[in-house]
């Protein structure tokens, strides 16, 4: 289903390889070429994704509370 989901998301964004490359925002906005499912798996790793990447900002900022939120998210 991911490598379905990255194949809908390159009809709009071509420079998408692989879902690390997607936001959530891209993943919406083509949810109408995918099947519900690899809407679903494609959503779930583009949140998760940004979910790290943004715990990695809050680390690197010494942000210990928003760090510690991200992990409860």
């Amino acid at each position: 289903q991911c490598e379905q989901a990255v194949i809908a998301l390159q009809a709009q964004h071509p420079q998408v390889h692989s879902l690390r490359d997607a936001t959530p925002e891209m993943v919406e906005a083509s949810r109408g070429v995918m099947s519900d499912v690899a809407y679903r798996r494609a959503l779930y790793v583009t949140q998760e994704n940004a979910r790290v990447l943004a715990a990695t900002d809050a680390l690197k900022a010494a942000d210990w509370a928003a760090f510690g939120q991200l992990m409860y998210d």
